[in-house]
């Protein structure tokens, strides 16, 4: 079978009382599923003060663009929708935006805004399911009834890496034998150190700061796709919040010693980040 993998924009800035455009350019041809469009906010480097990080759910989203022409937010008036449609932590997807075949270099850009006063900029990124035209195989994984306590379904973890901020890291998650990992699965969550001298006080939650520039399987392929140095937002893989997987991705042999590594793992907070990830592990299957 063929699984999805991620498109995704790069890093984008807003600024006090304004908006930004964010562009995800193609860098390869296939389908890009907007309906599973995913927006992460999160504050920058300055604090502002408020009990939580994440943002997307309180701006705003004035303009989707297919290419430069095709609008999709619609209205008279200057039209301005709740980004919160496009939140990572939504548990209902309420959007039937359409499946959209691109071309290499073609474009999706969305507007996004805050009209409030506030200290410091946001961080955004947005990042899309994708089907490529050229196929990534994968393999269909066991089905939950297949899991017993005589051959249990299992969960593999990372180790923890430590992030100090606006420095490029990595984090590596190593197979201890063979069998299925479920890419689908993956989950990833980030604490703040608050020992420390920079601590962010009340934001417990790292994951919204944390923008991930590779996820790399064992083959080397990278599974965050997308020009201009794409990176994909934090939470899109939050453990625990989030109501859907945001893309297909399939399922993967590996053997023992096999590696997947998130790296380019940027931490845009003042403090610093304990990040792990990890996913469903069904040992044995496919030896």
């Amino acid at each position: 079978m063929s699984g999805q993998i991620i498109m995704a924009s790069p890093k984008g800035t807003i600024t006090v009382g304004s908006s930004t455009t964010l562009t995800t350019t193609m860098s390869e041809p296939g389908i890009y599923h907007l309906s599973k469009m995913v927006v992460g906010v999160a504050a920058g480097d300055t604090a502002l003060g408020t009990d939580n990080p994440h943002l997307a759910d309180s701006l705003n989203i004035s303009s989707i663009s297919i290419n430069g022409s095709q609008e999709l937010i619609r209205g008279r008036n200057s039209p301005v929708s709740p980004l919160g449609a496009f939140s990572p932590y939504r548990q209902l997807n309420n959007n039937y935006l359409p499946d959209i075949k691109v071309s290499s270099s073609d474009t999706v850009a969305i507007t996004i805004g805050s009209e409030a006063t506030f200290t410091g900029t946001l961080n955004a990124s947005m990042a899309a399911a994708f089907t490529p035209r050229n196929r990534r195989e994968r393999v269909i994984a066991p089905p939950k009834e297949a899991s017993t306590i005589d051959n249990p379904c299992t969960y593999v973890g990372s180790v923890v890496d430590q992030m100090t901020d606006d420095t490029a890291s990595s984090c590596v998650l190593t197979f201890d034998e063979a069998g299925i990992f479920d890419l689908t699965s993956l989950q990833a969550r980030a604490v703040c150190d608050l020992t420390e001298t920079a601590a962010l006080t009340d934001w417990w939650d790292g994951l919204p700061f944390i923008q991930i520039g590779q996820i790399l399987l064992p083959n080397n392929n990278d599974i965050v796709v997308g020009q201009n140095s794409a990176v994909l937002s934090g939470p899109y893989l939050a453990s625990g919040t989030r109501g859907f997987s945001w893309a297909q991705l399939g399922a993967i042999f590996v053997n023992g010693g096999d590696t997947i590594t998130f790296s380019n793992i940027v931490n845009n907070s003042t403090d610093t980040v304990n990040f792990s990830f990890g996913g469903r592990f069904w040992p044995g299957y496919g030896c």
